[in-house]
């Protein structure tokens, strides 16, 4: 394929910046004019370019220089824009910062591709990405999914390693928390504390078939470790709800879940729930303050049950002798990386799916109850 002009005065200026290393300081625009012969409205050109590729800095005044960037590798942070407005900001505070922390260690360098649907109802192109891609201007490429879009085929199938943190199972290499042992872990320590009439509070997701799986974990927990146990219920915080909502709605929409729930008190017939899971801990907050509101006494005739990220601080915790349901971010970036690293020297990994364990933290917890069903 031709290549254009402005395309071999970049890949020139690039091989110049290799040559002379990182912060040395380039001929002026008057000599590269002159080597490169080209205009001074191409050069400009192609030195924005490699401006924005953090190749070189210019300083006015002071002249042209390679970036201190310059020949780093660069991984690809994508991700589609329903994360980002989801419930989910604290998580990716603490992911993008420890995803900096391991791109240093390797002298690597993040660039980030945040994508919209083109139209309504149309999954993200990512053409920003497949352009990079394209020209080599990325090496690596960690995708966080949310799960309600379809990923464009040149994504899944692309010579650039490729990595996804996702719960669906269409990436050849990926990382996942194990939601299984989750929400078993969070049923067994419940029933451990006396609790026979638990409520599941599910993730606030727009992907039905996931939450539905989540549900049917739920159910199936109940049944291995308490097969007497005859009455759980499942709440639906997303209840009229069409978009998918910020943090403090996630709250919002908890706390009305719960009031909702407990209304008509008199079709328990006496015999009130007594324990939630939540697998969400954008929820919890809401729904700890409805149960107060309630009247419950949380850790005493009413335990929670809830997933947290480790570093996080969920301020009822200690308070309310909340049940931790631990997941370790950075254990999730190492995974990632690990798996990139391998591909990147064409070697494969070991498992095509890394699963993260959760880990429960211990309270301390006051005495069991002696419930009868």
């Amino acid at each position: 394929m031709k290549i254009t002009k402005i395309q071999s005065v970049h890949n020139q200026l690039v091989s110049l910046a290799n040559r002379l290393g990182p912060e040395a300081k380039l001929p002026t625009v008057k000599q590269l004019c002159r080597d490169l012969q080209v205009s001074v409205a191409t050069l400009d050109r192609c030195l924005q370019n490699l401006e924005f590729e953090h190749v070189i800095e210019r300083k006015h005044g002071v002249g042209i220089f390679v970036s201190p960037f310059a020949g780093q590798k660069v991984v690809a942070l994508a991700s589609d824009c329903n994360l980002f407005q989801s419930n989910l900001p604290l998580f990716f505070r603490m992911f993008i910062e420890y995803m900096r922390n391991r791109a240093a260690l390797g002298k690597m360098r993040i660039k980030f591709y945040l994508d919209f649907p083109t139209n309504e109802g149309e999954p993200p192109s990512y053409s920003d990405l497949e352009f990079d891609l394209n020209q080599r201007r990325v090496h690596g490429v960690i995708l966080l999914d949310s799960g309600n879009f379809h990923i464009p085929g040149w994504l899944l199938h692309c010579s650039t390693p490729c990595v996804a943190f996702s719960a669906r199972d269409c990436f050849p290499w990926s990382v996942k928390i194990n939601h299984v042992h989750l929400v078993e872990l969070g049923v067994k320590l419940l029933l451990e504390q006396g609790c026979h009439r638990p409520i599941f509070l599910p993730p606030v997701y727009s992907n039905r078939e996931t939450v539905d799986h989540i549900i049917s974990i739920f159910h199936s927990g109940l049944a291995k470790f308490n097969p007497d146990i005859h009455s759980s219920w499942v709440l639906n915080p997303m209840q009229d709800v069409n978009a998918t909502p910020s943090i403090q709605g996630c709250e919002e929409l908890a706390y009305r879940a719960v009031m909702r729930f407990f209304e008509e008190r008199e079709k328990f017939c006496g015999n009130l729930p007594d324990g939630l899971l939540s697998v969400d801990d954008a929820l919890t907050p809401g729904a700890i303050q409805a149960l107060k509101k309630l009247g419950f006494r949380l850790g005493c005739d009413f335990w929670v049950a809830t997933h947290i990220n480790k570093g996080a601080f969920l301020p009822q915790a200690k308070e309310d002798s909340l049940i931790l349901l631990q997941i370790d971010l950075m254990q999730v970036v190492d995974r990632l990386w690990s798996q990139l690293e391998t591909l990147a020297v064409n070697q494969t990994p070991e498992d095509a799916v890394v699963w993260i364990e959760p880990q429960a933290i211990e309270l301390p917890f006051k005495p069991k109850r002696d419930f009868k069903n």
